[in-house]
């Protein structure tokens, strides 16, 4: 994956992470016939890591996962701003602030 940044499309986000996808033939196979579930490959550069080959399920279960902390991080935003009720909004006041 590589984080690249844009703005021309609509559903995407500046700076959002995108896949990039490439045929296996362009990679050594020799090279993804170590790539299993569980297994990655990892590719150094100058000897410090650099790059992961993983498999397809592995990445799926990863971003799940991130997905999941994502949302996690969100509902405990959200539940500790319920506690502090000295910032809530009477009925009232919403509907005189909508001018409904």
């Amino acid at each position: 994956m590589q984080k690249i940044s844009y703005n021309n499309n609509k559903n995407k986000k500046v700076g959002e992470v995108m896949s990039i996808i490439k045929s296996a033939s362009d990679f050594n196979k020799n090279l993804l016939k170590n790539v299993s579930s569980g297994n990655p490959v990892i590719l150094t550069e100058d000897g410090d890591q650099k790059y992961a080959i993983m498999d397809i399920d592995d990445y799926n279960e990863y971003e799940k996962k991130k997905a999941i902390e994502k949302l996690m991080i969100e509902l405990e935003y959200g539940q500790n701003s319920v506690k502090d009720k000295s910032d809530w909004i009477s009925a009232n006041k919403m509907h005189d602030m909508l001018k409904v």
